[in-house]
């Protein structure tokens, strides 16, 4: 992790900590001072308890219990950064069994005095007056000497102000001249506060230094002066017995409530005065200037302080007007350009016609103006945009403000450029204040504008940017500055006016992705529609219904000229059958800034150069005509090919080793790639822009800030004169059409889930149903085998589905999601096919015996037998593992369960894949149908309905089980019979053999 997050982690840090430190409900009420004249409440402050409540721990106390603070008096209702009155007041708040420590924390030079005070009657307590006398006090003169200010907030209506400063210190206050119509008043004034008298030793003025208050305000003629920020700023001191020392202009930030509000130039210092000698004190004689001087009816910053000017020349290339608004209801017509810089002024020519041509036709003209030699001094270059009207008038259409030069100092000049770049505002930063965006100043010329709004085929792009290309390239800026003219007025609510700023300056797409529901259902049905100009183009015919990641594929050709038709603007729609269709989001481009820039931003550069064939090289130019161009345009020789290497200028580049065919323009296609190394032989040399794709956020006024999702595309851009290449073919892949065929042949070792009521044998009457996840519709079962015994079942029965599939995605299918759509809505999931093995009752409810998913594109491979056949087989990832989409056929045995632990049966199944073309020409039937119908399976043909055949259901379900008992019953049956005929029978013979014999 890289300093900058970790610091970024130990902000979030502090402010979570912060937040638990403070009680959401404190149990100490918050302390108010107001300030009264007689009975009338004048101005208060609110300090919260916790900050001045007192502990014995150190580390417990308040911030600024037992200090002497400053605080900032304001009347109940007053504007944002308003102060009526300065406080230095010492607080301390505690338990009275403290009372004692409260002057204890006391400057060392302060002393309490203390003044009895009789008992009142009817009180325990004494009353006392406290008066704090420091032994020790001190005078000053204070000088602030007050340069210039810069980016201050407008705060009339033209989008100006005319801003004045007013400086409080200790009980004094003094207040520069006014400056009409500006943002960076440049006041060049010292003020002066003579004999300020200051209490305490020099230790303790040196340690805590007074604070001086610097407020800015503009100027109104009717009514009060309004705030524009406060500045905060503490003085060089300069006392007796020290050495002077020149104090040095530095900035000082000015703010507004939270927001920062412009900075300010200006030093202050504050001189002890010298009273070793009789009469008047006076300065020390060390001091230069000891008279401040005074031009004017004004002291002025005396030229020691003031920074060396230097005569610099500011060249400006008018080049045109764009996106101008109506100004006091009327159509801008013939506008001009003023720009003003260190009080010089520099006009363009009066445009003639906006509507017609918005461009100058007087391009670069210059003035000189005297600017400090330090860059960080220079004043802002403000520029505006004016139009004289009838009677002499003049509009303000608005007005522009570029807070440092230093961006467009030449490098010869010094370092500076690289610092100011890295000082640069990043792109997309929002301005500091709120107001009305009146247009922005550019461009010219003719081309021809292809827009690829392209599906998930990136295969032939080597860059894919997670933002707008704008932001990897400085906004293509490299030769034309975008300047965005402001106009109005200055809001407090500064933080929705950034955001608001912000909105719809730029933006474009692909494909889109997560776009935000316009429908009551939670979807939307998008189309797109692009503008350029007077030209619509709009896919509404083609809308994609209830969608919220559509994929769109598709080319728009637009032909635009320079500087009419400058901005591409391209909108996902919501379709709406009844009332006008609604804005998802949209996205701006600015063609022209393209189309001029160095980075060769209108067509991006191929990775490798092919000549033909799928990944064909798309400019309209071969690379070494690029390459050629590119020094043409740059002023130096054209580049010489040697083997293995080409020189450009005193640039060696070294090639890598290719193909012998086209070798001259790989080694330009190269140069290409690696053309930002031309930095330090060529100045304005920058890296190209590669092959990419754009993804870019959709943004609506009506919900600022937040993208409503994002377009993913790419734009090409050739010249009319010559012939354009033909579009790359993007349109979204077709799945293809296959049709399964599942012949479910056996099963075995199923849970049996009946019991024989009379004989407690369990038993199952099976049957298979299979499914494709996603087409539920088409469900299909096999016959039921009756009364299986074993948990075996025959069936010989076909399955045959058809579906939609995407080789590198999922299948794809369309249904209603209720009855009441109007249009089908398009899934995808992944390809599973689903066996499940059922119990068949005719009374109750079929009961689940097992199951098994299947995923096509990764499936296990089948067992060969049902013995080898186990419940491993279905765990995730098991190997080995096949594609039904390459085998295109596969049989055998597949475990089923109900629990992932727990196996439940085996099913043997086989499966063919065949195209549907092929399944036209060669269909089968379902279940045991023509054509190539299936034969029956050899189930047994036992009936064990005691009814119908009740021998052969005893044979099978008493004789089978119970067989040994049943013989052993007979045998003693018949001996049982033998003997009793022969104990019947015995006594009648013996008598018969006595009586006989």
């Amino acid at each position: 992790r890289t300093a900058k997050q970790r610091l970024v982690d130990a902000r979030k840090i502090q402010k979570k900590l912060r937040l638990l430190a403070k009680e959401p409900q404190s149990t100490l009420p918050d302390v108010f001072l107001w300030l009264l004249s007689g009975r009338k409440r004048l101005a208060y402050v609110r300090i919260p308890a916790h900050s001045i409540l007192f502990s014995l721990v150190e580390e417990q106390r308040g911030t600024d219990c037992g200090k002497v603070t400053t605080l900032f008096m304001k009347t109940p209702g007053c504007a944002v950064g308003q102060v009526f009155a300065k406080l230095e007041v010492y607080l301390w708040l505690g338990p009275t069994k403290y009372s004692k420590e409260a002057l204890n924390s006391l400057p060392e030079d302060f002393l309490p005095v203390y003044e009895e005070q009789e008992e009142q009657e009817g009180e325990g307590q004494s009353y006392y007056l406290l008066v704090i006398s420091p032994p020790d006090s001190r005078y000053f003169q204070l000088r602030c000497h007050l340069y210039q200010g810069r980016g201050l907030m407008a705060a009339d209506d033209n989008g100006l102000s005319d801003p004045f400063a007013r400086v409080v210190f200790s009980t004094q206050c003094q207040v520069t001249r006014v400056g009409l119509h500006t943002l960076s008043p440049a006041w060049c004034e010292c003020l002066v506060f003579d004999r300020v008298l200051l209490e305490g030793s020099k230790e303790e003025l040196e340690r805590d230094p007074p604070l001086i208050i610097i407020s800015i305000y503009d100027y109104d003629t009717m009514g009060s002066p309004e705030p524009l920020g406060r500045a905060f700023a503490v003085p060089q001191l300069q006392f007796v017995e020290w050495p002077y020392q020149k104090p040095c202009l530095r900035f000082y930030d000015i703010t507004r409530g939270k927001s920062s509000a412009g900075e300010l130039l200006a030093a202050f210092e504050m001189i002890e005065l010298d009273y070793s000698g009789f009469g008047e004190p006076c300065l020390p004689s060390s001091v230069e200037p000891q008279e401040v001087p005074f031009v004017s009816d004004r002291f002025v910053i005396p030229e020691e302080i003031q920074p060396k000017l230097t005569t610099f020349r500011i060249e400006v290339l008018f080049w045109g007007l764009r996106e101008l608004r109506r100004v006091q209801l009327f159509e801008v017509e013939r506008p001009l350009v003023r720009v003003e810089c260190g009080g010089k002024q520099l006009e363009s020519e009066e445009m003639l016609s906006y509507k017609g041509h918005p461009n100058f036709k007087d391009l670069v003209r210059y003035f000189d103006v005297e600017l400090p030699e330090q860059p960080n001094l220079h004043p802002p270059l403000t520029v505006f945009v004016v139009e004289q009207r009838a009677f002499g008038s003049v509009a303000l259409v608005g007005t522009h403000q570029v807070p440092s030069l230093m961006a467009f100092t030449p490098p010869e000049l010094g370092d500076m450029m690289e610092e100011e770049e890295e000082e640069e505002p990043k792109p997309g930063t929002p301005p500091i204040t709120r107001r009305q965006a009146e247009g922005r100043c550019l461009q010219h010329g003719y081309c021809m504008v292809t827009a690829w709004l392209l599906h998930g085929v990136t295969l032939l792009m080597n860059q894919v940017y997670s933002g707008d290309l704008e932001a990897e390239f400085r906004q293509f800026q490299d030769w034309l500055k975008i300047f965005p003219l402001l106009k109005g007025k200055v809001d407090d609510d500064d933080d929705e006016g950034e955001e608001e700023r912000l909105m719809g300056k730029y933006k474009v797409g692909r494909s889109a992705t997560g776009l935000a529901p316009a429908d009551l259902n939670g979807k939307a049905d998008p189309y797109l529609l692009l503008k350029a100009g007077q030209q619509k183009l709009s896919t509404r015919e083609n809308y994609i219904p209830k969608h919220l990641n559509p994929v769109f594929g598709e080319v728009f050709d637009l032909t635009v000229s320079f500087p009419l038709e400058t901005e591409l603007l391209i909108a996902v729609m919501d379709h709406n059958l009844v009332g006008s269709d609604d804005v998802i989001g949209e996205t701006k481009l600015d063609l022209e800034n393209r189309f001029y820039s160095r980075h060769l931003a209108c067509c991006g550069l191929a990775q490798y150069y092919n000549p033909d064939g799928y990944n064909k090289w798309r400019d309209s130019k071969n690379p070494s005509s690029v390459l050629a161009g590119l020094c043409r345009s740059s002023g130096i020789d054209p580049p010489e090919f040697r083997p293995l290497e080409v020189k450009v200028l005193n640039k060696i580049f070294k090639i890598p080793p290719d193909e012998e065919a086209e070798m001259e323009e790989h080694a330009a296609l190269s140069v290409l790639h690696r053309w930002g190394e031309m930095r330090e032989f060529l100045s304005g040399a920058c890296p190209l822009v590669p092959e990419h794709v754009e993804v870019r956020p959709l943004m609506n006024s009506d919900k600022p800030g937040l993208p409503q999702g994002y377009l993913h595309m790419w734009v090409d851009m050739f010249p009319t004169d010559v012939p354009a290449p033909p579009p790359v073919d993007i349109k979204p892949r077709l799945p293809m059409q296959y049709e399964l065929r599942v012949t479910i042949w056996n099963t075995d070792d199923v849970f049996l889930d009946d019991v024989n009521p009379f004989t407690g044998i369990p038993s199952s009457d099976i049957y298979v149903k299979g499914w494709i996840k996603g087409l539920e519709g088409d469900k299909q079962e096999t016959d039921v085998h009756f009364n299986s015994l074993t948990g075996e079942g025959n069936f010989n029965w076909r399955f045959v589905f058809r579906f939609d599939y995407l080789p590198t995605e999922e299948v794809v299918y369309k249904k209603k999601e209720s009855f009441f759509s109007l249009a089908e809505t398009e899934f995808r999931q992944p390809a599973v096919l689903v066996l499940q093995v059922w119990d068949y009752d005719r009374i109750l409810a079929n009961d689940f015996l097992g199951s098994i998913e299947l995923r096509l594109s990764d499936m296990v491979r089948a067992a060969k037998t049902s013995e080898k056949c186990s419940i491993q087989m279905a765990r995730d990832r098991a190997g080995p593992r096949l594609s039904i989409f390459r085998s295109k056929r596969m049989k055998g045995w597949w475990p089923l369960s109900r629990l992932k632990s727990q196996e439940d049966g085996k099913v043997e199944a086989e499966f063919k894949l065949v195209a549907l073309e092929e399944a036209e020409i060669n269909p089968v039937g379902r279940a045991r149908k023509e054509p190539e119908p299936l034969e029956k399976p050899n189930r047994p043909s036992l009936s064990f309905s005691w009814f119908v055949n009740p021998m052969k259901t005893f044979i099978f379900f008493i004789w089978k089980n119970y067989k040994k008992y049943i013989i052993a019953l007979v045998v003693l049956a018949v001996l049982s019979v033998f003997l009793g005929l022969i104990i019947y029978t015995l006594p009648g013979q013996i008598s018969a053999a006595i009586f006989g014999g």
